[in-house]
């Protein structure tokens, strides 16, 4: 589904987050880091896929903070891989996660990913091994944010990293797992 021509790739260095507008997602603190990293004088887009309550509250944020440039709204789409897949970083600014779908699914597209220091992110980076991860403060988030943005060989590095860490999600090694399981 990633190779749908749906959308292109953008100009400016784009970091996407997927998921839904609610607060436990953390996207006011993604809207403030992107702020902190715009004032510092970065060039860069942030596009938030989904739909949720939260939608006008951060419509606000965006708007309070002069960030209608920088951060846009798309709205969920059955099939967001193509854009996954064009994006530079897949962001998560979560407060907590069970199992972050959008994390694996961004590892499986071999996407250099951004994470919150949160239950669910930090198992599947494996605490910063297989993606970048932040303390859960904006400054410290923009801070990653700002490493991906000053050094191609970190988004390389990192993409490399999601690539490796996606063969956990390996249908193969997945059952081979269950019966090793069920033959006990």
């Amino acid at each position: 589904k990633s190779n749908s021509k749906t959308f292109s790739a953008m100009d400016e260095f784009h970091f996407l987050a997927v998921g839904s507008l609610l607060p436990v997602k953390g996207f006011d603190r993604l809207i403030r880091s992107a702020k902190i990293v715009k004032e510092k004088g970065y060039r860069f887009r942030l596009s938030i896929m989904g739909k949720g309550p939260e939608k006008d509250k951060l419509i606000k944020l965006v708007n309070h903070n002069n960030l209608t440039t920088t951060v846009n709204f798309m709205d969920f789409k059955n099939n967001p891989y193509p854009i996954m897949k064009n994006a530079d970083v897949i962001v998560m600014s979560s407060i907590s996660e069970a199992l972050p779908t959008v994390l694996c699914e961004a590892m499986i597209l071999g996407k250099a990913t951004l994470v919150t220091n949160c239950s669910g992110c930090r198992e599947i980076v494996e605490s910063g091994k297989y993606g970048i991860m932040s303390k859960a403060d904006d400054e410290d988030f923009a801070s990653k944010m700002i490493a991906y943005l000053s050094d191609t060989k970190t988004i390389n590095y990192f993409e490399n990293q999601s690539k490796e860490r996606a063969k956990i999600f390996n249908d193969e090694i997945i059952l081979n797992q269950y019966y090793e399981i069920l033959n006990q």
